[in-house]
């Protein structure tokens, strides 16, 4: 530790104290500044208080292990070359420039924690083989990066390296470092993203000018500076809900914040300009959408939009250390830990912000159960999502979505509006599909008169959906919502409401179900051709049973009956043949099977009023036997269960009820 700080100091003496051989304009920290230059986010005064905060709780001792243990398999990585593009990636050159950011951040990181030169060492020796062997700037521009999306996650990545490297780098190698960072920030001035609130709310708005930011506040380009500043607090402004539900998704969620958070870290440290308690309402609420996606069972989150159910980085909860929020944190570190309790090594394909585990907050967080904080087994967002759940402890517990409403960004949008999905005794029986299937033939939705929901891609229209009322009762949870703005001829649609009401049981111990009514009609009130679907797992069975399916999980065997209605009429419905077929998503097929499997009906009629009843069962339980009448306009269910008890569900045009008997 001693030959560590040895190092450091002296570095820190002779480069920085005396700025020998340097450019003051380059090298020097601003005039008044104390603190070893640039030193973005600590000094090396600050490490010996890091690693005690590394140690000071079981979870961020194990971090600390995580972060180890993967920048280990890091330094066996060859520089002759270096595999800047290869399958660990995820998704190839597009997110290099990402594993860039992982791989030295973590080998530095790693260094400072343990005191061990062989971490630095590495972490150099990768940044400076790309200095000296990737062009700067975009392809286009004749440089390497592909997009403005990696030049700023690049930037940020030669930023935070030469931040953290700069003690174990000489002069020379500084100034190469520096000179890759100025042609980098200046293909991100000549590549302008955004001009209004839909772009600014964008992921792309906080990677490009987050980079930019990061290399202006090293470069003393306050032109730079100023406009990376306002676009990362436009990005902050508009990416989220009133709730801090961000809507592009969980995974755009993490990699935005990542590329806002840094600079608004780094900022305040250096200016005093503190962007992220500006946006203190979204960066201390961010992480609650984590805590209302998880899955009881899987240890995995529910996707929504362009999403997958993949490890988050620490991004999403860094608003949790920074603001007291030990649910966020439980929820995160249950979505990293892997069936056998270990932590799980970062994605690539998402940029790292790991080290700033042991930087944000006061370091003495720990994780705790919503139950602890009584948190409530339902949540509505502003921005049209609801998520209920039947408990918080138990994997057999029942967990459902419903999204119906605004995306401020639409490059990551779904036609998803009264989409559904539903999780129940360790199974997904209705689940969203995740990143590619984004059309509303691949969700829980309504097909009217031959016409599929729409979304231009970030043209500045979006899909139409709203959550028109939600209510919590005795039994259980209403939601309605209306999406008849979700289709092509919206102005031809009268309405397409779906009333769900989720049944939580908790008061007889049976296991919870679903059930729904949708209402869609015409203007003209014609009779058209009505298809309702529902999407499950690609791994689950689906069997016939009467006019309905028994959909069998891939996972503990658990089952759902699954049974639809036209009024009183059962409506019959089956699984799709997908074999073969496959969907086309950005000029790419993707086989529906490696997705999905579809079960749809269909009902020719002026309003079908279809009505959808799912019943998770176990092999061995008797299932209450169902029986549908109609009273005017309302339809009624009776599930007579074996025990004597039963429910009545009665659902209006306007509202679902059940009376237990």
């Amino acid at each position: 530790m001693k030959s560590l700080f040895a190092t450091l100091s002296f570095c820190l003496l002779v480069c920085c104290g005396s700025g020998k051989g340097a450019k003051p304009e380059e090298i020097l920290p601003p005039p008044g500044e104390k603190t070893p230059y640039p030193s973005l986010f600590f000094t090396t005064d600050d490490v010996e208080a890091i690693r005690a905060r590394a140690n000071s709780t079981d979870w961020l001792k194990k971090m600390r292990q995580t972060l180890i243990g993967e920048a280990d398999t890091y330094l066996t990585l060859s520089v002759n070359p270096y595999p800047l593009v290869d399958p660990a990636n995820g998704v190839g050159s597009g997110t290099c420039a990402r594993a860039l950011q992982a791989r030295t951040q973590m080998l530095a990181m790693a260094g400072y924690l343990t005191g061990q030169q062989r971490y630095f060492n590495k972490a150099k020796e990768i940044l400076l083989w790309v200095v000296r062997n990737k062009q700067p700037g975009m392809i286009d521009e004749g440089g390497f990066w592909n997009t403005h999306l990696q030049v700023g996650d690049a930037a940020q990545a030669f930023a935070i390296g030469y931040d953290l490297l700069y003690p174990v780098m000489s002069e020379a190698e500084r100034a190469e470092v520096l000179a890759m960072m100025q042609a980098m920030g200046q293909s991100l001035i000549d590549n302008p993203q955004g001009s209004k609130a839909s772009d600014f709310s964008c992921n792309h708005t906080s990677v490009h000018y987050g980079g930019l930011g990061l290399c202006a506040l090293i470069l003393g380009r306050q032109e730079w500076l100023n406009l990376a500043t306002e676009r990362t607090r436009q990005f902050l402004t508009y990416c989220g809900d009133t709730d801090g539900y961000i809507t592009e998704s969980l995974h755009y969620a993490s990699y935005g914040l990542g590329g806002a958070m840094p600079f608004a870290y780094a900022l305040k440290r250096a200016k005093g300009t503190d962007l992220l308690a500006d946006a203190e309402n979204l960066i201390s609420k961010a992480g609650d959408q984590l805590v209302w996606k998880i899955q009881p069972a899987a240890n995995l989150s529910v996707t929504l939009n362009d999403d997958n159910e993949g490890r988050l980085e620490p991004s999403i909860i860094l608003g949790a250390l920074m603001h007291d929020k030990p649910v966020q944190l439980w929820a995160w570190l249950r979505d990293i830990t892997d069936k056998n309790g270990n932590y799980t090594q970062s994605f690539l394909g998402l940029t790292s912000t790991r080290m700033f585990l042991f930087l944000a907050g006061d370091g003495n967080l720990v994780p705790q159960a919503p139950t602890v904080e009584n948190t409530g087994l339902g949540k509505h967002f502003s921005s049209g999502r609801v998520f209920l759940r039947s408990g918080w402890g138990d994997e057999n517990d029942a967990h459902v979505s419903v999204t119906s409403g605004y995306d401020m960004h639409h490059g990551h949008n779904h036609q998803d509006e009264n989409s559904v999905t539903f999780f129940a005794l360790g199974e997904g029986f209705l689940i969203d599909p995740q990143y590619n299937p984004m059309f509303s033939y691949c969700h829980t939705t309504l097909k009217i008169n031959g016409e599929e929901q729409w979304i231009a891609m970030g043209s500045g229209s979006q899909t139409v959906g709203q959550i028109e009322q939600y209510r919590e009762d005795t039994h259980g949870a209403l939601v309605k919502a209306e999406a008849k703005g979700a289709y092509t001829s919206d102005k031809n649609i009268a309405k397409n409401q779906r009333k769900l009401y989720f049944v939580r049981n908790l008061d007889n111990g049976r296991t919870p179900y679903l059930i729904w009514r949708d209402d869609a009609a015409m203007n003209d009130s014609r009779s058209v051709e009505f298809e309702t679907r529902f999407i499950t797992y690609p791994d689950n069975i689906i069997a016939a049973k009467g006019d309905g399916v028994v959909i069998t999980g891939g996972k503990s065997g658990a089952k759902a009956l699954l049974v639809t209605y036209s009024g009183a009429e059962p409506v019959v419905v089956r699984e799709e043949n997908l074999a073969g077929k496959k969907f086309t998503r950005k000029e790419t097929d993707y086989p529906y099977l490696n997705y999905l499997r579809r079960i749809s009906g269909r009902v020719t009629a002026s309003n079908p009023r279809f009505t959808t009843l799912v019943i998770p069962f176990r092999v061995d339980t008797e299932l209450p036997t169902v029986a549908v009448s109609e009273s005017g306009d309302d339809i009624i269910y009776t599930l007579a269960y074996p025990d004597g008890g039963a429910d009545k569900i009665t659902l209006s045009s306007s509202d679902i009820t059940l009376l237990r008997q």
